[in-house]
C-alpha cells in the first residue's frame, strides 16, 4: 500500500501533526511527488527487471528456449531523520505561546521538508552512512546525459534527449531544475518557432515542456541552493544538473518513495516532550529512503552552464 502525504493530511491524527505534514508536502517538491511504500522494517527489498525475457517465432515441434530476461535484486535502506524544537516557557506562557510554539515548529518542519529534496538529489552513503543514496549517486550510463566536454548553456535538443532518457510519455515525467534554468527553458521557448505548442504557461512563468511539468527546486533550509551552478564538468567549476523523473503510480513502479511505518505508528511522528529544564522540547522526525524500480526511471542532464 502506498502513501500520499498530499493526501495523509487529511486524516492525520491530532492537532499538530496534519499542520506538520501540510508545511512538509507544501515545501518539499519530491515529498509532493513522490508516493511512498510502507514498510515495517528499516529495509526494503526488491527485484529490478533489468532486461526482459526473450521472445521468438518458433517452428513445428520445435521448443523455446525458457528465458527469463535479467533481473537484478536490490536492497534500499532506510535512514532516519528529523530534529527537536525547544522553546523557552516563558516565551511559551501566555496568550501568544501557542503561536511561538507552532512557528518554531513550523520553521523546523520546513527545513526537514527542504533538507528531504537535497538527499534525494545528493544523498551518499559512502560520504555519510547515515544518508540514504540519492540521484546523483545512482544514475549512471545512459541516465546521465552532458551538455558538452566542459559544459555548455541549455538546449531544447538536450532537453528532449533528457526526456527521451526516461521511460514512458512525457506526462509521466517531471523536470526538476533550479530558476535559472527554468528561466532559460521559457527564453528558449519563446524564441523558437512554434514554441507554444509544446510548452504550458501560468500567469506568465512555464509550468510544462512536451508535456512533463517542471518542478523548481531551490535552498535546503541553510540558504545554499541545492541545485546551485557548483558542479564541476570537465574543465568548469560552475555548472548544474537538470533531473527528469518519473513518479510510480502503483507499488514496484518507477521512482517510489519508501517510508517506515510500523501497525500502530504514523510515518511522519510528532512527539511533545513537555516542559523539562524551563524549556518546551517537541520533535518531529521519519524513516524514509526512495527506491528505483526501473533501470530509466529517472535521468540527469549535466554540465549546464548559466547563461
Amino acid at each position: 500500500m502506498a502513501l500520499k502525504f498530499t493526501q495523509y493530511v487529511l486524516q492525520a491524527p491530532g492537532d499538530v501533526l496534519p499542520g506538520v505534514v501540510q508545511i512538509i508536502t507544501n515545501e518539499s517538491i519530491f515529498l509532493r511527488l513522490f508516493a511512498f511504500e510502507e514498510t515495517v522494517e528499516f529495509t526494503k527489498s526488491y527485484n529490478r527487471q533489468q532486461t526482459l525475457g526473450g521472445i521468438a517465432f518458433r517452428g513445428l515441434n520445435q521448443t523455446y528456449t525458457a528465458d527469463t530476461g535479467v533481473i537484478n535484486p536490490q536492497v534500499e535502506t532506510l535512514k532516519i531523520f528529523g530534529g527537536t524544537v525547544d522553546t523557552d516557557r516563558q516565551l511559551a506562557k501566555g496568550a501568544k505561546g501557542k503561536s511561538v510554539r507552532s512557528n518554531n515548529i513550523a520553521s523546523k518542519v520546513k527545513k526537514a521538508a527542504l533538507f528531504f529534496d537535497k538527499y534525494v538529489i545528493d544523498g551518499d552513503s559512502s560520504v555519510d552512512p547515515l544518508q540514504f543514496d540519492g540521484l546523483n549517486k545512482r544514475l549512471t550510463g545512459n541516465q546521465v546525459i552532458s551538455m558538452a566536454t566542459n559544459g555548455a548553456t541549455l538546449t531544447l535538443a538536450k532537453l528532449d534527449a533528457l526526456l527521451d532518457a526516461v521511460v514512458g510519455t512525457n506526462s509521466g515525467k517531471v523536470l526538476v531544475m533550479n530558476k535559472a534554468c527554468r528561466t532559460k527553458v521559457q527564453q528558449l521557448i519563446q524564441s523558437a518557432a512554434g514554441g507554444a505548442a509544446v510548452a504550458d504557461f501560468v500567469n506568465g512563468e512555464i509550468a510544462k515542456y512536451n508535456g512533463a511539468r517542471i518542478e523548481v527546486i531551490d535552498e535546503d533550509g541553510d540558504e545554499a541552493a541545492i541545485l546551485g551552478f557548483d558542479e564541476t564538468q570537465g574543465s568548469s567549476n560552475v555548472t548544474t544538473s537538470v533531473y527528469c523523473v518519473r513518479p510510480g503510480s502503483m507499488d514496484g513502479e518507477h521512482v517510489r518513495g519508501l517510508v517506515r511505518q510500523p501497525d500502530g505508528s504514523e510515518p511522519i511522528e510528532y512527539v511533545d516532550y513537555g516542559e523539562r529544564n524551563g524549556v518546551y522540547q517537541e520533535l518531529v522526525e521519519s524513516v524514509m529512503g526512495i527506491a528505483l524500480y526501473h533501470p530509466r526511471c529517472a535521468a540527469r542532464l549535466k554540465g549546464i552552464i548559466a547563461g
